[in-house]
C-alpha cells in the first residue's frame, strides 16, 4: 500500500475516534448540565416548600400567642371565635378539666375574678397542626396563699384556624410539691371555717367573687 494512503487512513481513523470521543464528552456534559439543572430546580422547590411550612409554623405560633393574650384579657368573643365548640383542656391526656367551649367561657369569668394569667415562657416546637410551649400560670390564689406558680408544658392542637384542644402536663424540671400545696389550702380553709368566712372553689363568676373576698381576708390576716 502506498504510504501516503496508509497515513491518510490512520489519520482519518484517529480523527473519527477523536470526534466520537468529543461527542461522547459533549453528550455527558449536556447530561450533567441537565441533571444539575434538575437538581437546582428540585432544591428551589424544596426551599419554597420549606419556606411555606416555616411561614405556617410562625403563623400558628402567632395565633397561639393571640389566644393567650385574649385569655389574659378575658375576651370571651375573641376566644369563642378561635376555639371549636368541642374545645377541651386535658391534663396528661387523661383528666379532662374543660370539656367544651361553653364550659371554657364560663370558667373565664371565674378566672377574671381571680386575676388568672398565662405567660408563654418558651415555644418548644410548631408545625401545621400543633404548637408546644412552656407556660407559667398565676392567679390571686398564688398571691394570697404564697403558693409557687405552676409551669406547664402545653400542646395546642389547631385545625382549620381554630384551637381544638390543649393538652398540658407539668413542665420538665418543674418542682411541684403537692403536699406543700395541700398544706397551704388546708390552712386557708381552716382559717375560713373558724371565722365562718364563706368560700367556694366552684368556677363561676359569683363563687369567684366570694373566694376572692375570702382570700383577701386571709392574705391581710394578722399573724
Amino acid at each position: 500500500m502506498n504510504l501516503k494512503y496508509f497515513f491518510m487512513l490512520v489519520f482519518s481513523a484517529l480523527l473519527i475516534t477523536s470526534c466520537a470521543d468529543k461527542a461522547k464528552d459533549d453528550s455527558k456534559e449536556t447530561q450533567n448540565a441537565a441533571t444539575a439543572s434538575k437538581n437546582d430546580a428540585q432544591k428551589s422547590t424544596d426551599a419554597t416548600t420549606a419556606a411555606k411550612k416555616d411561614a405556617v409554623h410562625i403563623e400558628n405560633v402567632t395565633f397561639i400567642k393571640s389566644f393567650v393574650e385574649a385569655r389574659n384579657s378575658y375576651d370571651a368573643e375573641k376566644l369563642r371565635a378561635i376555639t371549636t365548640e368541642d374545645y377541651q383542656e386535658v391534663f396528661k391526656n387523661d383528666f379532662v378539666e374543660v370539656n367544651s367551649q361553653k364550659e371554657f367561657l364560663s370558667n373565664l369569668e371565674w378566672a377574671e375574678e381571680l386575676s388568672a394569667k398565662t405567660t408563654i415562657k418558651e415555644v418548644i416546637s410548631a408545625n401545621d397542626t400543633t404548637v408546644v410551649a412552656i407556660e407559667k400560670t398565676t392567679n390571686y390564689i398564688d398571691e394570697a396563699l404564697k403558693r409557687t406558680p405552676r409551669n406547664f408544658k402545653t400542646t395546642y392542637f389547631i385545625n382549620d384556624g381554630k384551637i381544638v384542644k390543649q393538652n398540658f402536663e407539668n413542665a420538665p424540671g418543674d418542682k411541684f410539691d403537692q403536699k406543700a400545696d395541700d398544706l397551704l389550702y388546708g390552712d386557708f380553709e381552716r382559717f375560713c371555717e373558724v371565722r365562718k368566712i364563706p368560700f367556694s372553689w366552684a368556677p363561676t363568676k359569683e363563687e369567684g367573687k366570694i373566694l376572692r373576698k375570702a382570700l383577701e381576708q386571709y392574705a391581710n390576716r394578722q399573724e
